[in-house]
Parts: structure tokens; sequence; C-alpha cells
């Protein structure tokens, strides 16, 4: 059996105004021919009023995943191949319910990331 092919990426742009993100993952995975990326953004920074604020709605952090297409000579998302995810993969809610229940977020967020690359792992090797 073919070894699972992970890298991890700095980069993150499945939203507009990702570069505003303080937190960022992107995981790409390689195996035999199909690809998959898993992308968390996070703790956003408002430019215009210059402190945090959600990404969307009540979403402070979020992971997506889906089937990568070559873009520029890099491996992106394909915004219509996105894979639905089963694990945690949203943190949501007001300001204060994220600091009451996610006193170190970033680290929650990076743990949160972690369990849907595993998910996608175990995926990308399901689908021989």
């Amino acid at each position: 059996m073919e070894e699972i092919k992970r890298t991890e990426r700095g980069w993150c742009g499945y939203i507009k105004g990702h570069q505003y993100c303080l937190f960022r993952r992107n995981t790409l995975l390689e195996y035999d021919d199909k690809k998959i990326v898993v992308a968390t953004l996070g703790n956003y920074i408002n430019p215009f009023e210059y402190c945090n604020t959600p990404i969307e709605g009540n979403i402070w952090y979020q992971t997506i995943a889906g089937y990568a297409v070559e873009n520029n000579g890099y491996w992106e998302i394909d915004g219509n191949k996105q894979i639905p995810i089963k694990s945690e993969h949203i943190l949501q809610g007001t300001e204060e319910e994220m600091f009451d229940n996610y006193p170190l977020i970033d680290q929650t967020a990076n743990n949160m990331h972690e369990k849907v690359v595993e998910e996608m792992m175990d995926l990308i090797c399901e689908e021989d």
C-alpha cells in the first residue's frame, strides 16, 4: 500500500479577506492520483476596526476540505468539489462564548484541523 504524502503549507485562501486571519492551516494530502486539501482559518482581525471579529456570522474558526485542482502550479481546493466533514469543523458563538468555551482557542482550532486531516486521510484511502 502506498503511503499518504502530507504537506503542510503556509497559506489558506478560501474566503475573501483570508489575509487578515492570524490563524491559518493548509494541509495537502496526496495518495495515488488523489489529492485533498484541508484548510482552517480563524482569529480574523477586521482591517477597518482593528479588532477580532468573526469570519462570518458567528463563526470564528472554520475548517473545510475538498478535492484539489491545480491552480498556477499549486494544488488548491476545488470549490465545486468540497467534501462533507463529519468531525467538528466550526467554532462559533458570541465573543463571550468563545472566551468562556475555548480559553486556548488557537490550540482548539489546531486540534480541530488535525482531526479533520485524520478524517480525510481515512477517506482518501477508502476510495480505492
